[in-house]
């Protein structure tokens, strides 16, 4: 698998300034116009996928129309994330 090439809409770095998570935008034109176009953008957004996977980085794969809020959510669970609240006994 190469990744050397590959290249990310937005990065957003935790407070060691090491990649937290990987943003990548699939807006109206991210599959091109032809079918050749659509495939080569298929197997990079899988590289990108396998890639950050395996070195445990967040990837955010946003749709063309995306709601301001729920994105600041996001990122905001990803640069400060909230512990989970333990179980109380009979839930």
């Amino acid at each position: 698998m190469s990744i050397n090439s590959k290249r990310a809409d937005f990065v957003v770095l935790n407070p060691s300034l090491q990649v937290a998570a990987v943003f990548e935008y699939q807006g109206n034109g991210h599959f091109g116009s032809t079918n050749q176009s659509a495939r080569r953008a298929e197997n990079s957004d899988r590289i990108k996928r396998e890639a950050c996977s395996e070195a445990g980085i967040y990837l955010v794969e946003l749709p063309p129309f995306v709601e301001v809020e729920g994105l600041r959510a996001v990122v905001q669970n990803i640069v400060n994330p909230q512990p989970e609240e333990p179980a109380q006994a009979g839930e």
